[in-house]
Protein backbone atom coordinates (compact mmCIF):
# COMPACT_ATOMS: atom_id res chain seq x y z
CA UNK A 1 0.00 0.00 0.00
CA UNK A 2 1.33 3.22 -1.09
CA UNK A 3 0.30 5.63 1.65
CA UNK A 4 -2.03 3.94 4.77
CA UNK A 5 -2.68 7.44 6.29
CA UNK A 6 -4.95 8.63 2.79
CA UNK A 7 -6.94 4.91 2.96
CA UNK A 8 -7.79 5.70 6.07
CA UNK A 9 -8.89 8.68 5.47
CA UNK A 10 -10.73 7.91 1.84
CA UNK A 11 -12.34 5.04 3.98
CA UNK A 12 -13.99 6.89 6.91
CA UNK A 13 -14.77 9.67 4.88
CA UNK A 14 -16.76 7.07 2.48
CA UNK A 15 -18.00 5.66 5.71
CA UNK A 16 -19.08 9.17 6.46
CA UNK A 17 -20.91 10.19 3.76
CA UNK A 18 -23.12 6.95 3.29
CA UNK A 19 -24.12 6.84 6.49
CA UNK A 20 -25.63 10.42 6.03
CA UNK A 21 -24.99 11.61 8.85
CA UNK A 22 -21.82 13.90 8.37
CA UNK A 23 -21.19 14.90 12.31
CA UNK A 24 -17.92 15.32 13.73
CA UNK A 25 -19.08 13.01 16.07
CA UNK A 26 -19.78 10.55 13.09
CA UNK A 27 -16.48 11.05 11.98
CA UNK A 28 -14.06 10.05 14.56
CA UNK A 29 -16.62 7.38 14.84
CA UNK A 30 -15.42 6.43 11.43
CA UNK A 31 -12.38 6.66 11.66
CA UNK A 32 -12.17 4.34 14.77
CA UNK A 33 -14.27 1.90 12.98
CA UNK A 34 -11.76 2.01 10.00
CA UNK A 35 -8.99 2.04 12.11
CA UNK A 36 -10.25 -1.06 13.40
CA UNK A 37 -10.14 -2.51 10.02
CA UNK A 38 -7.02 -1.52 9.13
CA UNK A 39 -5.52 -3.10 12.00
CA UNK A 40 -7.58 -6.25 11.49
CA UNK A 41 -6.13 -7.09 7.37
CA UNK A 42 -2.84 -4.85 7.73
CA UNK A 43 -1.02 -8.43 7.17
CA UNK A 44 -2.76 -8.12 3.40
CA UNK A 45 -3.20 -4.16 2.85
CA UNK A 46 0.66 -4.05 3.81
CA UNK A 47 0.33 -1.30 6.96
CA UNK A 48 1.82 -2.54 9.92
CA UNK A 49 3.76 0.11 10.30
CA UNK A 50 1.01 2.49 10.07
CA UNK A 51 -1.06 0.71 12.77
CA UNK A 52 2.21 0.42 14.78
CA UNK A 53 2.81 4.07 14.73
CA UNK A 54 -0.83 5.08 15.20
CA UNK A 55 -1.24 2.57 18.36
CA UNK A 56 2.18 4.24 19.90
CA UNK A 57 0.80 7.75 19.26
CA UNK A 58 -1.93 6.88 21.34
CA UNK A 59 -0.09 5.57 24.04
CA UNK A 60 1.85 8.59 24.32
CA UNK A 61 -0.74 10.92 24.50
CA UNK A 62 -2.43 8.91 27.52
CA UNK A 63 1.14 9.22 29.58
CA UNK A 64 1.60 12.78 27.93
CA UNK A 65 -1.43 13.25 29.85
CA UNK A 66 -1.32 11.37 32.76
CA UNK A 67 2.17 12.98 32.85
CA UNK A 68 0.50 16.61 32.91
CA UNK A 69 -2.09 15.72 35.97
CA UNK A 70 0.61 14.30 38.00
CA UNK A 71 2.67 17.39 37.62
CA UNK A 72 0.00 19.72 38.48
CA UNK A 73 -0.29 17.82 41.55
CA UNK A 74 2.75 17.94 42.57
CA UNK A 75 2.95 21.55 41.85
CA UNK A 76 -0.11 22.19 43.68
CA UNK A 77 0.93 20.33 46.50
CA UNK A 78 4.64 21.90 46.82
CA UNK A 79 2.98 24.91 46.78
CA UNK A 80 0.82 24.36 49.42
CA UNK A 81 3.34 23.82 51.95
CA UNK A 82 4.22 25.80 54.44
CA UNK A 83 8.01 25.97 53.69
CA UNK A 84 7.12 26.41 49.74
CA UNK A 85 9.95 29.38 49.86
CA UNK A 86 12.57 27.33 50.57
CA UNK A 87 11.63 24.79 47.64
CA UNK A 88 13.98 25.22 44.35
CA UNK A 89 14.51 24.24 41.07
CA UNK A 90 17.53 23.59 39.25
CA UNK A 91 19.31 23.51 35.54
CA UNK A 92 20.41 20.46 34.57
CA UNK A 93 21.64 19.24 30.83
CA UNK A 94 19.67 16.38 28.97
CA UNK A 95 21.30 14.62 25.90
CA UNK A 96 19.62 14.70 22.93
CA UNK A 97 22.20 13.77 20.27
CA UNK A 98 20.54 10.27 19.25
CA UNK A 99 16.96 12.60 18.59
CA UNK A 100 16.38 14.24 15.37
CA UNK A 101 15.40 18.04 15.15
CA UNK A 102 11.82 17.00 14.93
CA UNK A 103 11.82 14.30 17.98
CA UNK A 104 13.93 17.31 19.92
CA UNK A 105 11.00 19.66 19.51
CA UNK A 106 8.24 17.24 20.14
CA UNK A 107 10.29 16.72 23.40
CA UNK A 108 10.96 20.24 24.29
CA UNK A 109 6.94 20.99 23.20
CA UNK A 110 6.30 18.21 25.82
CA UNK A 111 8.45 19.28 28.43
CA UNK A 112 7.26 22.69 28.60
CA UNK A 113 3.99 21.24 29.10
CA UNK A 114 4.33 20.24 32.35
CA UNK A 115 4.42 22.29 35.50
CA UNK A 116 7.67 22.40 36.99
CA UNK A 117 9.78 21.65 34.12
CA UNK A 118 10.85 23.97 30.88
CA UNK A 119 13.32 23.88 28.00
CA UNK A 120 15.69 27.41 28.71
CA UNK A 121 18.18 26.53 26.07
CA UNK A 122 20.12 23.89 23.89
CA UNK A 123 23.73 23.78 24.20
CA UNK A 124 25.73 25.30 21.27
CA UNK A 125 26.52 22.03 19.83
CA UNK A 126 23.18 21.17 20.04
CA UNK A 127 23.70 17.82 21.86
CA UNK A 128 21.77 18.82 24.99
CA UNK A 129 18.62 20.37 26.40
CA UNK A 130 19.46 22.50 29.20
CA UNK A 131 16.18 22.17 31.17
CA UNK A 132 15.20 23.99 34.63
CA UNK A 133 12.76 21.67 37.31
CA UNK A 134 11.59 22.87 39.42
CA UNK A 135 10.51 20.34 42.37
CA UNK A 136 10.62 16.87 40.46
CA UNK A 137 13.23 14.99 42.82
CA UNK A 138 16.94 14.39 42.23
CA UNK A 139 18.88 14.77 38.33
CA UNK A 140 18.70 11.00 37.64
CA UNK A 141 15.26 10.96 38.40
CA UNK A 142 14.16 13.35 36.50
CA UNK A 143 15.91 12.31 33.30
CA UNK A 144 14.76 8.54 33.96
CA UNK A 145 11.43 10.12 34.13
CA UNK A 146 11.61 11.70 30.77
CA UNK A 147 13.19 8.79 28.99
CA UNK A 148 11.00 6.09 29.89
CA UNK A 149 8.43 8.68 29.56
CA UNK A 150 7.79 11.31 26.76
CA UNK A 151 11.24 9.34 24.64
CA UNK A 152 10.38 6.58 24.19
CA UNK A 153 6.57 7.50 23.82
CA UNK A 154 8.28 10.36 20.94
CA UNK A 155 9.88 7.25 19.30
CA UNK A 156 7.01 5.01 19.24
CA UNK A 157 5.49 6.84 16.16
CA UNK A 158 8.48 8.51 15.24
CA UNK A 159 10.61 5.67 14.24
Amino acid sequence: MKNPFVMHMLVALVWLFLSGNTTLGNFFLALGLTFVLLALFRKPLGCEDYIRRMIGFAVFVGRLIAEIVTSNLRIMRVALRRNAKRIGGFFFAYNVEDLTDFEVLLLSICVGLSPGTMVADRSADRRELILHVFAAGSREEVRAKIDSTLKTGILSFTR
